[in-house]
């Protein structure tokens, strides 16, 4: 039995202009400058450390952030 999951993965439901991380996800990245970091520029990094070490709320906010292509395209690369 195959069960699918409707989602609507479309750029325009993800958060834009999202420069900065939200506090509430400082605490995992405690070596680097945080004010330095940018969203885009630096997903990459954002998207390894909060998969590797963040909670489930955590990668909630991921998905609504950068959306299922670009973390599928980060598992992929």
């Amino acid at each position: 039995m195959r069960f699918s999951v409707a989602v609507d993965d479309s750029p325009a439901r993800y958060a834009t202009g999202v420069k900065r991380l939200p506090e509430e996800l400082r605490w995992l990245f405690w070596n680097i400058d945080v004010d330095a970091l940018d969203v885009a520029r630096d997903a990459d990094v954002v998207l390894a450390r909060v998969l590797k070490r963040g909670r489930l709320e955590d990668v909630r906010w991921l998905v609504r952030t950068y959306g299922l292509d670009r973390i599928h395209a980060f598992f992929r690369a």
